[in-house]
């Protein structure tokens, strides 16, 4: 048998995981992210940013300017308040490709909801120069009962 898999777990009792590739060919095929996942430290609303690219990214959020998240990292945001009529608001991702060089990678409108929590992974295929950005909606299990009854019965 084979480890595919290694990682440490996070603190708290309700984990989440991701999986990355790594490039070491002699151990473990990936590398395992282990995620405090209780409300506490990821409330609903909020937006979880990990850069898997080989450089900082950062990003603005409603016009807001959040602070650059060095390659590997992670950042957690709140529920965005500044919102238009539909609750969605401006989010704009770029990668610093020299030092103090910045280049927009994607100008996108996400939706500000305290019924999901965003998941957004960045990363660069090195085989095509091509940037990647992933949004994952996530309702944790424990509440997806709760907030499939209507609106007033919660």
């Amino acid at each position: 048998m084979k480890l595919v898999a290694e990682g440490k777990l996070a603190s708290g009792a309700k984990q989440a995981f991701v999986l990355i590739p790594t490039d070491d060919e002699s151990g473990p095929l990936y590398r395992v992210v282990a995620f405090d996942d209780s409300e506490k430290a990821f409330p609903m609303g909020a937006t979880r940013v990990i850069n898997l690219a080989p450089f900082a990214i950062r990003l603005k959020l409603a016009g807001v300017d959040i602070p650059p998240i060095k390659p590997g990292g992670v950042a957690s945001y709140p529920l965005v308040k500044k919102v238009d009529e539909w609750n969605m608001y401006s989010a704009r991702i770029e990668f610093e490709v020299a030092k103090d060089q910045w280049v927009a990678v994607a100008n996108q409108s996400w939706k500000a909801s305290d019924r999901k929590r965003d998941w957004v992974i960045t990363r660069f295929n090195l085989e095509n120069r091509q940037p990647a950005i992933k949004l994952y909606r996530d309702v944790p299990p424990w509440r997806v009962e709760e907030l499939a009854k209507p609106e007033g019965e919660r």
